[in-house]
C-alpha cells in the first residue's frame, strides 16, 4: 500500500511539472509571436482633399499586443494629433499622430500626408439663377398642365471628386436636394428622392453647356396621390459677381 502511495505521488508531480513546463513554453512563444506595439492610420497614408470642401480626418489607434492576436480591445484612439488641413488652399499639409501605450512608453509617431487639389467639378461652384418649367399630366384628365417659374440655388463642392452639391431642385410641385450629383464630361448624372413620388420609376439626368456656366436638369417623376407624371426642365444659370473698382480721392 505504501509503494503505491509512493508511485501515484511521483507521477502527480511529473504530470504537475509538464503542465507548469508546457505553460511556460506557450508563454515563451506568445511573447517571441508578439506584434510590435504602434501607431495604426485608419484610411490612407497618402490622402486628398479636394478645395473649398470639408475634409474629414480618419484618424489613428494605438495597437498594443495582449496575446499575439490582434484584437479589437488592443486599440486605442490617438487623442495627440498637430497638424491641420486647410482646404481653401491647394497645397501638401501633413498630420502628425503622437501617442504613448498603457505602460507611459511614447510611440514612434506617424505622419500622414494630405494634398488638396482641385475638384474637377468645382469650377461649377456658384449662385445660380434657375428657370423651371414643369408639365404636369393627371392620370384622370390626361390634359397637360405647364407652370413656369424661377428661384435660386448654390453649388458647392465636393469631397468627392467629379461631384458637387445642388442645394435646391423643382421637380414637380416640390423641392428636392439631390444627392450625389456627378459629372462625367458635359453629362450630369444624379438622384433625388421624395416619399410622395416613386422613386424607381424616376429618370432625372443633366448636361453641362459648352460655355459650361449652365447646365440643364431634365426630370420625369411620377406622383402617388392623385397620380400625376411631372415633367420638368431645370435650366442653371450662373450669377457672375461683378466688383467695381474703386478711385482713389
Amino acid at each position: 500500500m505504501k509503494n503505491q502511495l509512493v508511485s501515484f505521488l511521483i507521477i502527480t508531480l511529473s504530470l504537475l511539472s509538464c503542465d507548469q513546463e508546457e505553460i511556460a513554453v506557450n508563454s515563451t512563444l506568445q511573447t517571441a509571436n508578439a506584434l510590435p506595439q504602434e501607431i495604426i492610420l485608419e484610411g490612407n497614408k497618402n490622402d486628398t482633399a479636394y478645395l473649398f470642401a470639408a475634409y474629414k480626418d480618419p484618424g489613428a489607434s494605438i495597437f498594443e499586443d495582449k496575446d499575439g492576436v490582434r484584437n479589437c480591445y488592443d486599440l486605442s484612439l490617438v487623442s495627440d494629433v498637430t497638424g491641420t488641413v486647410d482646404t481653401r488652399l491647394p497645397g501638401t499639409y501633413l498630420i502628425t499622430y503622437n501617442g504613448k501605450n498603457s505602460a507611459g512608453k511614447t510611440l514612434a509617431a506617424v505622419t500622414r500626408t494630405v494634398n488638396v487639389v482641385e475638384n474637377k467639378a468645382g469650377f461649377l461652384s456658384g449662385n445660380y439663377q434657375v428657370a423651371c418649367t414643369c408639365t404636369a399630366i393627371p392620370s384622370a384628365t390626361s390634359f397637360p398642365i405647364i407652370s413656369t417659374g424661377t428661384y435660386t440655388a448654390a453649388i458647392n463642392s465636393s469631397s468627392v471628386n467629379n461631384q458637387f452639391e445642388i442645394s435646391l431642385l423643382k421637380v414637380g410641385p416640390v423641392d428636392v436636394v439631390p444627392f450625389a450629383p456627378t459629372l462625367s464630361g458635359s453629362a450630369i448624372r444624379l438622384g433625388v428622392y421624395h416619399p410622395d413620388f416613386q422613386n424607381g420609376n424616376d429618370e432625372v439626368s443633366g448636361l453641362l453647356s459648352a460655355s459650361k456656366n449652365t447646365f440643364t436638369i431634365e426630370s420625369t417623376i411620377y406622383q402617388y396621390t392623385p397620380v400625376t407624371r411631372y415633367t420638368c426642365r431645370n435650366v442653371f444659370t450662373k450669377q457672375l459677381i461683378l466688383i467695381a473698382e474703386g478711385k482713389n480721392k
